[in-house]
Order: C-alpha cells, then structure tokens, then sequence
C-alpha cells in the first residue's frame, strides 16, 4: 500500500511541474511505475475494452489530469486550458473544446462534491 501512495505522490509532483513549466519528469515517473508497476491494474496487466473506452471518455482526461488527482491540480488544470481555449478571451479560442472542458470540470465536482 505505501508503494501505492508513493506513486500517487511521484504522480502529484509531475502534475505539479508540468503546472508550473509545462514540462513533465516522465523519466522518474516512468523509472517509478517500472519499479512498482506490479502493484498497479489488474494481475495481468491487460484491459478490457470496455475499461479503455470508459477512460477515453473519461472526464479527467479532457482535462489531462488523474483521476486521484489532488483538487488543486484538477482546479489549475482547468483553469489553464480554459485561459488557453474560453472563446471570449482565449489565447487559442475554441468555443467546442470550452465547452467540453467545462462539462468534464462540472462532472469532475459533482462526482467529488466540491464546488466550482
């Protein structure tokens, strides 16, 4: 279990950084999870196809985030992409992708019980 909490904590940092520098420490994550990869998923390391498309959908992935995410970084996250993509004041404005990353924040809280 704490092989656990410490690859959800590498995870944080990661998310942190990449936050903060738009860069990701993938090769001490990657050197984590191949580390303690065993602990992870299910006993053969394989997905079913319901369980990929569930994650392709998934609400955390429009927002690039973990699903155990802490809240801060599902909240900056959001607030990153919508400074990049909001059609009124967007860098890159694109009201579909807006939309969609509004609707998965929205999900994301009520699934959580935090507000907006």
């Amino acid at each position: 279990m704490a092989k656990k909490k410490l690859i959800s904590r590498i995870r944080d940092v990661d998310d942190m950084v990449n936050l903060l520098t738009g860069k990701r420490i993938h090769n001490l994550v990657a050197r984590a999870i191949d580390l303690f990869g065993n602990e992870l998923g299910n006993d053969n390391g394989e997905q079913s196809a319901e369980a990929v498309l569930k994650q392709l959908n998934s609400p955390y992935r429009v927002l690039g985030v973990r699903e155990d995410a802490d809240d801060l970084v599902v909240k900056a996250s959001y607030r990153s992409l919508m400074k990049k993509y909001h059609p009124d004041s967007g860098t890159a404005p694109d009201n579909d992708k807006a939309s969609k990353i509004n609707d998965s924040y929205a999900e994301i809280c009520k699934l959580r019980g935090i507000g907006k």
